[in-house]
C-alpha cells in the first residue's frame, strides 16, 4: 500500500459504531480517501448518514447494505478481491473481522486515540524469509503514523544468545529496514530474549493506540485465528492491531464479481 484511497469500514457491532467510525473518518480526511461503510444492520443507515454529514465526510462516504444470507466473511472477501480496497476496518470483538492476505486489516477497540497517538510496529528478520513482512509492516505503519502525526516504536527483541556475530547482524539489518521508511530511528527499541516472551511483555506496558504486526498470508487467510507470534503480539495490547502481509493483491480479472442479492451499494447524497 503506497498511499491510502480507499477503505472498507465494516459494522457488524453497535457497541462499537462509534469510536470506530470516529478513526476510520479521521483516516479518511488526513488521506483523502474515500470510505464504503458495509452494514448489516440497515436501520442504522439513516443515523450513520447523519454523522457523515455532522462530520463532514459525506463526500467520501459510500453504503454498502449486507443483504442476503451469505456470510458477512464470503462478502467481505470479495469486496476485498474486486473492488480496490487499501485498508479493511472493523471492531476488534466482531465474528467476522477479517485477516486478508490481499490488504491490511485494522481491527479497532474500545479507546480513543490519545491527543498525540503513539504506534508501534513489530517485525522480526531472524528468517530472511521474514524480510518482505517486516518491510510491508513498517512502511504501512511509517505512512499512517506519518499522516496521523503518531509517534512510532519498532520493536525487535533477539533471540540468539550466543553469536556475537550473527546478533550485530541483525541488529545492523533491522536498523537499514527501518532506514527505508518514514521512521525515526530514534523510536527503535532492541530487545533480548525470545521474542514470544520479550515483545509481548513490552507492549502491555505501553498505551500504544495502535500495533502493526506481520502476518504470513499463508497462514492468516481470512481466518480470525492466526498462529504464532503474531497472536500472542495482539493479545498484548489494548488498542488497536492492524494485520499486514507481503501479499499482493490477486489480479482484477481473476476476481469473483460479487452478486446482486449480496450487496447493495448506496452512494451518499
Amino acid at each position: 500500500m503506497d498511499k491510502l484511497t480507499s477503505l472498507l469500514v465494516v459494522i457488524d457491532d453497535p457497541d462499537a459504531n462509534e469510536i470506530l467510525l470516529d478513526k476510520a473518518f479521521m483516516l479518511a480526511r488526513n488521506f483523502g480517501a474515500r470510505m464504503d461503510i458495509l452494514l448489516t444492520d440497515p436501520t442504522a443507515l439513516r443515523a450513520l448518514e447523519g454523522r457523515c454529514g455532522a462530520l463532514g465526510c459525506a463526500g467520501l462516504v459510500n453504503f454498502v447494505l449486507h443483504g442476503s444470507d451469505e456470510p458477512l466473511r464470503e462478502v467481505i472477501r470479495r469486496r476485498i478481491a474486486s473492488y480496490p480496497v487499501d485498508l479493511v476496518m472493523s471492531g476488534r470483538a466482531s465474528p467476522h473481522a477479517p485477516a486478508s492476505p490481499l490488504v491490511p486489516v485494522m481491527r479497532v477497540g474500545s479507546q480513543r486515540w490519545h491527543h498525540e497517538p503513539r504506534f508501534a510496529v513489530a517485525v522480526d528478520v531472524a528468517d530472511g524469509d521474514e524480510d518482505a513482512v517486516a518491510r510491508a509492516a513498517l512502511h504501512t505503519a511509517g505512512m499512517l503514523s506519518l499522516a496521523c502525526g503518531a509517534s512510532l516504536d519498532v520493536l525487535y527483541s533477539e533471540r540468539e544468545k550466543d553469536d556475537d556475530r550473527l546478533r550485530m547482524e541483525r541488529a545492523v539489518h533491522v536498523a537499514r529496514l527501518a532506514r527505508e521508511f518514514p521512521v525515526r530511528n530514534e523510536g527503535l527499541r532492541m530487545l533480548e530474549g525470545p521474542p514470544e516472551v520479550t515483545l509481548p511483555a513490552a507492549i502491555s506496558g505501553q498505551q500504544y493506540d495502535v500495533l502493526v504486526v506481520g502476518m504470513d498470508a499463508e497462514a492468516g487467510g481470512l481466518s480470525p485465528i492466526l498462529p504464532g507470534l503474531s497472536t500472542l503480539l495482539a493479545a498484548s495490547t489494548s488498542g488497536d492491531v492492524l494485520w499486514v502481509t507481503a501479499a499482493e493483491r490477486a489480479p482484477a480479472d481473476v476476481a469473483v464479481a460479487p452478486t446482486r442479492d449480496a450487496l447493495v451499494d448506496r452512494a451518499h447524497p
